[in-house]
């Protein structure tokens, strides 16, 4: 913890002062989030279970979230622990079991400002005050993979032009969150990325499904019951076979980096693609246009009101984008847009090549980027 003018203060069993909540119970502190002055949500890794339904009172109460602060005499205090489960619905005999917060963002300001959006092992969750609203995420309908010739045998690896879906986990793996242009919580997860609107009634939230803004890729065609099976466009191929957002196992979490311009650009890092945008028409999204000449990996994305982006890279420091024009995408929808050139201009004095997050702050009253690296914590305020 760093508070303004003060050193730093580390908590744990060897850093000095004792640890609180989750911490002390021996869990990984995975995210930190800020909450109210003085307040902050940090969210903990934990294990699945292989039944969750039948999970024990002591299973269910590892991992998950705390919300700590300062005391008067300036001790850090475990406030709230979350406990954070649901059963899947109103009409399902399941039961989910959120363990694992691996990001988190809060509202600072809009019509939700308070409210923080976790992603977790099984989704999108929302916190107001003590309250949750957990889980949200969008689903598709493929259909299930064939049975392996040879049951003993890894997993085949993905096919794009064939896809299926046997495991949750691949939906569920909400990597990365972000607010929308509009204000809304974005999500970034094992192969997939959506915004949605949340409602008022965080009941309702929980209990019952509705579309999500935008969502991608498009939906396999599936048959209606009792239909025949519907035939696959060579459009449709294509795109998941550039779909940036992959199942490799070895990208998992490296490449979830997600942001929203006001021009209403879905901007993705791909650690396949690099940085890639998307535009929309309905609830449906286009074909994506690759951008030229990325200095890096990318890890982390921030955007700005003028259009550009702060963009975070693995291997080469900060960066801000300003994008180009937006050009039309074409006409045909099978043709593969044009690549975009913008300009790249380098952040100097970062410490660290590694940008593992980048946080945007404005409740001071300037706009302050909290970048993290593999060197350390700075506070970068663009002039």
């Amino acid at each position: 913890m760093l508070a303004p003018g003060k050193a730093w203060r580390s908590f744990g069993a060897t850093l000095g002062e004792a640890a609180v909540g989750q911490l002390a119970r021996g869990f990984t502190a995975q995210t930190v989030c800020g909450g109210e002055a003085g307040k902050a949500y940090v969210g903990y890794l934990a294990g699945e279970l292989n039944d969750p339904t039948h999970s024990t009172a002591a299973q269910r109460s590892e991992g998950d979230l705390d919300r700590v602060a300062l005391d008067t005499a300036g001790n850090l205090v475990r406030e709230h622990h979350y406990e954070i489960h649901n059963n899947n619905g109103v009409d399902h005999p399941t039961f989910d079991e959120t363990r694992s917060i691996l990001a988190c963002i809060r509202a600072n300001d809009g019509p939700r400002k308070g409210e923080v959006y976790l992603g977790s092992n099984h989704g999108l969750t929302r916190i107001r005050g003590d309250l949750f609203g957990d889980h949200k995420h969008p689903t598709f309908d493929y259909p299930d993979c064939a049975a392996p010739a040879d049951p003993s045998a890894p997993p085949a690896a993905f096919d794009p032009s064939k896809p299926c879906d046997n495991f949750p986990e691949a939906i569920g793996y909400v990597w990365n969150v972000n607010l929308s242009a509009r204000g809304n919580p974005m999500v970034a997860a094992e192969w997939m990325f959506g915004e949605v609107a949340p409602t008022d009634d965080l009941i309702t939230w929980t209990l019952k499904s509705y579309s999500w803004t935008m969502v991608g890729p498009p939906p396999y065609p599936v048959a209606a019951a009792g239909g025949a099976a519907p035939n696959l466009s060579n459009d449709t191929k294509s795109w998941l076979q550039r779909w940036p957002v992959r199942f490799e196992t070895e990208f998992r979490a490296t490449n979830r980096a997600i942001a929203q311009t006001p021009d209403g650009r879905y901007w993705v890092g791909s650690l396949k693609y690099g940085l890639v945008w998307f535009d929309g028409a309905g609830k449906a999204l286009k074909r994506f246009v690759e951008v030229q000449n990325e200095p890096g990996a990318i890890s982390a994305l921030v955007a700005n009101p003028d259009g550009s982006l702060w963009v975070g890279t693995s291997d080469n420091g900060l960066w801000k984008y300003a994008p180009p024009a937006k050009a039309p995408l074409p006409s045909d929808p099978a043709a593969i847009p044009a690549p975009e050139s913008g300009t790249w201009t380098r952040v100097s004095g970062i410490p660290g090549a590694n940008v593992t997050r980048i946080h945007l702050e404005t409740r001071s009253g300037k706009r302050q980027l909290f970048v993290g690296t593999n060197a350390g914590l700075v506070v970068y305020t663009p002039e």
